[in-house]
């Protein structure tokens, strides 16, 4: 996990350095990819230290779509969760 928060730093430094705009725009796509896998993950550890009843485990399984937040949460618990048992 320090390595992920590490890498996040970085390209925020990335940006915030780089002047390019068409760059920037590529940056700021990745990183917001960057950002949301995340926060997955880290919603994904709480869950795991959490019971089944809190509520980001309640979003996961209430989440429809494929592609929002909840969704990408899901995969990450699914994934660790087997780490688990």
């Amino acid at each position: 996990m320090h390595e992920k928060i590490a890498h996040y730093q970085q390209r925020l430094q990335e940006i915030q350095t780089n002047i390019d705009t068409t760059s920037n725009n590529q940056l700021y796509n990745e990183l917001r990819e960057e950002t949301k896998d995340l926060a997955a993950t880290l919603a994904a550890q709480i869950i795991l230290q959490k019971d089944c009843n809190s509520p980001l485990h309640l979003l996961i399984q209430s989440s429809k779509s494929k592609d929002d937040l909840a969704s990408h949460i899901r995969k990450k618990w699914l994934l660790h969760k087997k780490d688990f048992e």
